[in-house]
């Protein structure tokens, strides 16, 4: 089988001569050249070939795609021995000096045995999402989680840097948050659920309060994902009110979910958000809803294109079940059964 082999982009003379060798060659099919971490999940691939030198190839995304199936090609600069031992700890598969020739490349790549994805490595991101204006985006991510976690290996996920809620919403100790927790995979490739914060089923990474000078990056999140995804079926991530420098996650997702207050303010908000909107189509979460329910789904049509997934109705139960730190009540949850967990 001819193997389907991807390289990531560099300016360094081996990556365009590589793609020119294969180009010409029947050994190997050349998918794409790769310019964003996140374009690899996109695409099914039997190899890759990274250069030592792309800043965003580290230890924990290396051994995340061996852990996808997908075997490993590491071109370091000749004579370059740090580089070469930092391929070689990560766990890639082949590891080759930048001035072997394309052809002895390629012949290494079509000698390559496949490999099978290992357990977890087929986890799916779910991404919720919601405007500003408080629409109950965490309370529903809690409540997907809880429900979806019984069936699955499940992570909880907080990617809201400004205004994180999960660990207040659980009742959750401050410490650790995503800061203390988002390196710790770096050296394994894995997270140990054993260690962190967890809340029934769901194992938890609670959001940072810290000031601005500690704040990740898009990227390091986008890293962490990648392990998380090979060590848990199901990864839920509560997203910041607006769409900006999380769009890479919001592409990279396999799922997601449209909070709106169902509310003629909650509606326009939510509007300007499918707008902007990046990634898959999302399913739309109608919440608080007061009044005859055939009108708020007329009006959701109308100002967001979607047709409501769920429709969550204000209940006194729901809003004491969250300031408690309790489990989501069950009214919440039954709105929410039209929501699959993803598979």
């Amino acid at each position: 089988m001819t193997p389907k082999v991807a390289t990531i982009l560099s300016a360094r003379e081996w990556e365009p001569d590589l793609v020119a060798a294969a180009q010409s060659s029947a050994r190997v099919r050349l998918v794409g050249r790769i310019y964003r971490p996140d374009e690899i999940a996109s695409m099914d691939l039997d190899v890759v070939v990274v250069g030592a030198e792309t800043s965003w190839v580290s230890p924990a995304r290396i051994r995340a795609w061996r852990r996808a199936g997908i075997r490993v090609v590491g071109v370091y600069p000749h004579g370059d021995h740090p580089a070469r031992k930092l391929l070689r700890d990560s766990g890639a598969d082949e590891i080759l000096a930048d001035n072997t020739p394309p052809e002895v490349i390629l012949r290494h790549i079509r000698a390559m045995p496949t490999i099978r994805p290992q357990p977890g490595g087929q986890g799916k991101l779910v991404v919720i999402g919601g405007a500003r204006g408080a629409p109950g985006r965490t309370e529903i991510a809690v409540s997907l989680a809880a429900a979806w976690g019984s069936d699955s290996r499940l992570l909880l996920v907080d990617l809201d840097q400004d205004a994180p809620a999960i660990a207040i919403r659980l009742g959750l100790a401050p410490r650790p948050d995503i800061v203390d927790l988002v390196d710790a995979p770096r050296t394994t490739g894995r997270i140990e659920s054993a260690d962190w914060p967890t809340f029934g089923p769901i194992t938890v990474v609670p959001g940072s309060h810290r000031s601005n000078s500690e704040r990740l990056s898009v990227g390091r999140l986008d890293e962490f994902l990648d392990v998380a995804l090979t060590s848990f079926e199901v990864v839920v991530v509560d997203t910041p009110p607006q769409i900006g420098e999380m769009e890479p996650i919001f592409k990279r997702a396999h799922h997601a979910v449209l909070v709106s207050e169902a509310s003629v303010s909650g509606l326009v908000r939510a509007a300007r958000m499918v707008a902007d909107w990046a990634g898959p189509p999302p399913a739309l979460v109608l919440n608080r809803h007061t009044g005859p329910a055939d009108e708020s789904i007329r009006a959701a049509r109308k100002w967001t294109g979607l047709d409501p997934a769920a429709v969550v109705k204000e209940h006194p139960r729901i809003r004491a079940s969250a300031r408690n730190a309790r489990p989501p009540d069950r009214i919440l949850v039954k709105s929410l059964d039209g929501l699959a967990v993803p598979r």
